[in-house]
């Protein structure tokens, strides 16, 4: 027995899970490529320097994000196993779990951009 979805939420679950969340994943690897904590307009505008323990708290956040994934990952298992789940339920599940885990290993390339910045400004002063 299905359950019937109300089509505004089917809409937007599908929105989220199509445009929002790889738009998010694109714009995170982005800045992550060429990420310097010091010309950042979040550390600018607010004049709080980066400190030496910045990466190290970034790659925190990054293995918190990738074991809410696998997090994910291990439900849609758990589902499939019970059976409890739909086809469309499996794929997207399966989607967000790895575009989860995408966006938190954004973070770890960006936290290996930021200690070689915060490094370099420290060897010039």
């Amino acid at each position: 027995m299905s359950n019937p979805t109300h089509p505004i939420a089917a809409l937007s679950r599908t929105l989220i899970a199509a445009v929002f969340m790889p738009a998010l994943v694109v714009l995170a690897w982005w800045k992550a490529a060429d990420f310097d904590p010091y010309a950042m307009s979040f550390f600018t505008k607010t004049y709080i320097e980066p400190t030496p323990s910045m990466p190290g708290e970034m790659r925190i956040f990054a293995a918190i994000v990738i074991g809410l994934g696998i997090f994910l990952l291990a439900a849609l298992a758990n589902g499939l196993w019970r059976g409890r789940v739909t086809f469309r339920e499996i794929w997207m599940a399966m989607w967000m779990g790895l575009l989860v885990m995408a966006f938190g290993g954004a973070f770890f390339v960006a936290a290996d951009n930021a200690e070689e910045a915060i490094a370099a400004r420290e060897n010039e002063q």
